[in-house]
């Protein structure tokens, strides 16, 4: 008689992928997980990936390049040490084979492997600016087929294990998520005062989303926008003031390295402290964002609590939290994709 084949459970996990980083979050246990990994990735055909000692590929996945292919012509490898990454700041990364692999890598370094889970519900964020574009319908729609695409790990030098099938994707407005982690907590109760007009600022990588929330939870639309910057510009900028002052070129490894280690990072062998520029850019980024943040709220004197979120509001929050009104939980880069399985999991059901 034949094995009968064990059905494994599936599972709902919400993926905040974000130009710098890549956050997930799921429900195991009492409570919410959360994990993230850079959003750092290469061409492995073009010799960009990591291997063992025994040239196996490390981290590096196999997918269609196109959806009505069936070939694995597309191979990425997924890695915050590659020294050449490719900029994910593309336009159609978020609808790219990459941007699959990427995902799938974040959740398999989470602990999400075939060996558990045969199938995932994916819930993934858009920028608002592109969510409520003339292209909705349509980027929502390649995200989806995009997202449903067979991924395959490598293994060793020619096998391939087949990541968990994603069965259904949902299509979710970053900055109006992280409304939902504010207002509920982990086992779905109203945490927060829900008569609160919130502006919630989603300070990403690349972008900044803004969006004003009214009571009940509708969206003032003439107050919500992207803006062209995030904490990638508060990574030149203390690159460009590191290299003003000691002529070294500095790479973006080394900035966030500094950032998690108060400012001790290593350069060419020798310690050194980059605490100065880090404040220094801490506060040029601040200014900035606060002018383009009162450029979209216009007059706020009717908002109860400006809520920033997101890896910026994690880097900066020091220097932003010195001014009124201001809210920033516990964790902020990860509060889209903690909402974003609130909501499915809480109110879409």
């Amino acid at each position: 008689m034949g094995q009968t084949k064990v059905a494994k459970p599936s599972l709902t996990i919400a993926v905040d992928d974000g130009y710098a980083n890549t956050k997930v979050a799921f429900y195991e246990g009492p409570g919410i997980q959360t994990s993230f990994i850079p959003s750092v990735y290469g061409n492995a055909d073009l010799g960009h990936f990591e291997s063992d000692m025994s040239g196996h590929a490390l981290n590096t996945y196999r997918t269609a390049e196109h959806d009505e292919d069936s070939d694995l012509t597309a191979r990425f490898c997924v890695s915050a040490n590659l020294s050449h990454p490719t900029d994910t700041r593309a336009g159609s990364y978020p609808v790219s084979p990459a941007n699959r692999c990427v995902i799938h890598h974040a959740m398999y370094a989470a602990g999400v492997s075939p060996d558990r889970h045969d199938s995932i519900n994916l819930a993934v964020t858009l920028p608002i600016s592109a969510y409520f574009s003339a292209d909705r319908e349509l980027l929502i729609e390649k995200r989806k087929a995009s997202l449903t695409m067979p991924v395959f790990r490598e293994q060793g030098l020619s096998d391939t294990v087949k990541m968990p099938d994603i069965v259904n994707v949902h299509v979710l407005p970053e900055a109006i998520m992280a409304y939902f982690d504010h207002l509920l907590d982990e086992k779905g109760n109203i945490c927060s005062d829900e008569d609160a007009v919130v502006a919630v600022v989603d300070v990403g990588g690349h972008t900044t989303d803004i969006a004003v929330v009214q009571p009940g939870g509708n969206i003032s639309r003439d107050r919500s926008s992207s803006i062209p910057l995030g904490i990638l510009k508060y990574i030149e900028r203390v690159q460009e003031l590191v290299l003003q002052s000691h002529k070294i070129r500095i790479t973006n490894k080394h900035v966030n390295t500094a950032i998690q280690n108060k400012g001790i990072v290593n350069i060419r062998g020798q310690k050194e402290d980059l605490s100065p520029y880090l404040s220094s850019a801490s506060e040029i980024i601040v200014r900035e964002l606060r002018a383009q943040v009162g450029q979209v709220l216009g007059d706020d004197t009717d908002v109860d609590c400006i809520l920033y979120v997101g890896g910026g509001a994690k880097v900066l929050g020091r220097t932003l939290s010195q001014h009124p009104n201001v809210v920033i939980p516990n964790d902020p880069h990860y509060a889209n994709a903690r909402g974003a399985l609130k909501y499915m999991t809480f109110i879409k059901g």
